[in-house]
């Protein structure tokens, strides 16, 4: 849940840091509702890419060069760990619109000015604005705000206002594990102050996608999680994305292992320490764990064994 506020820092200081401790900007107001369409989708699964042999260029195609450079350069196109699948529908028949899994929303944000005569006689000035909520449910969460106000007139309101979207919207709405993305409309004039920004829903659902996925991204960035090389516990900032596959490891376990067969001229063993797995590192992962000098031996090695195989 997010708060955008605009006023005189000084004068309404002490009701803001009460709602600023609790509820920090970009935290959703209903987090894990589901998502779109699917709750029993684990939207982190999907498919590792099969290995495949890569041919080398035929006369009058293109050149040598260019053929080994598409071979150190490239990689096989993969989606990003936790990137939600994009499916047929349920039916099996094609589907009007796209059905996706996500496990975190944008947030509901909330828009408020404070009056000069806040809180004795006024209440603030809002408005609600949600990528994946309506018009009309904006309109209804706005008559729950000003019941809460008119309950609490002279009050303070606004910290109470946040924990009624934070804890309650999910049953105001009566919201389920399914959320349909549907586009304003020119005559939705339900509430002024209901902002829906939902203007195509195709793109919305890729704006989900990607919130989701940048969320879950800094999420496991900041958990614990075990390398199991070493079998040490460290947070995910200090573990290492193998590029070709899902799995990461530990940093040092990494750089340790990438160094040790650089060094032994053995980079055909560069591959994924899972036994089922043994997908080739990234040229962008062994950028991340070798100085330059190593990098460019490695590049060495990796040109003459793309030529040997020519």
């Amino acid at each position: 849940f997010s708060i955008d506020i605009t006023v005189d820092w000084d004068l309404r200081k002490d009701e803001l840091v009460s709602i600023w401790t609790p509820l920090p900007e970009n935290t959703p107001v209903v987090d894990g509702l589901g998502g779109i369409l699917d709750e029993n989708e684990d939207p982190t699964t999907h498919s590792s890419p099969s290995s495949s042999s890569t041919a080398p260029p035929a006369r009058g195609t293109d050149s040598v060069e260019t053929f080994v450079q598409m071979q150190l350069q490239g990689k096989k196109p993969r989606a990003p760990p936790g990137r939600p699948k994009i499916k047929r529908s349920k039916s099996g028949e094609h589907a009007i619109a796209v059905e996706v899994t996500v496990q975190h929303l944008p947030p509901l944000t909330m828009h408020i000015t404070f009056p000069e005569t806040y809180p004795s006689d006024s209440p603030p000035e809002f408005y609600l604005e949600c990528e994946w909520l309506t018009s009309e449910q904006l309109a209804k969460l706005c008559a729950t705000l000003d019941e809460r106000a008119a309950e609490l007139a002279g009050s303070e309101v606004v910290f109470v206002w946040a924990e009624c979207l934070k804890s309650e919207t999910k049953f105001i709405l009566g919201l389920g594990n399914t959320i349909e993305l549907i586009p304003v409309g020119a005559d939705d004039g339900f509430d002024i102050r209901a902002t829906a920004t939902c203007t195509d829903s195709l793109q919305s659902t890729m704006r989900l996608v990607q919130h989701d996925v940048v969320t879950k991204k800094k999420r496991w960035l900041s958990e614990t999680h075990t390398c199991f090389i070493c079998f040490s516990e460290k947070p995910g900032s200090l573990f290492v994305e193998l590029g070709n596959c899902d799995h990461s490891f530990c940093l040092d376990c990494m750089s340790g292992m990438t160094k040790m067969h650089v060094k032994e001229s053995s980079i055909v063993e560069l591959k994924c320490p899972t036994p089922d797995c043994r997908a080739e590192f990234s040229t962008e992962m062994l950028e991340k764990v070798l100085d330059e000098n190593e990098f460019s031996r490695w590049m060495q090695l990796k040109t003459q064994q793309i030529l040997d195989t020519l």
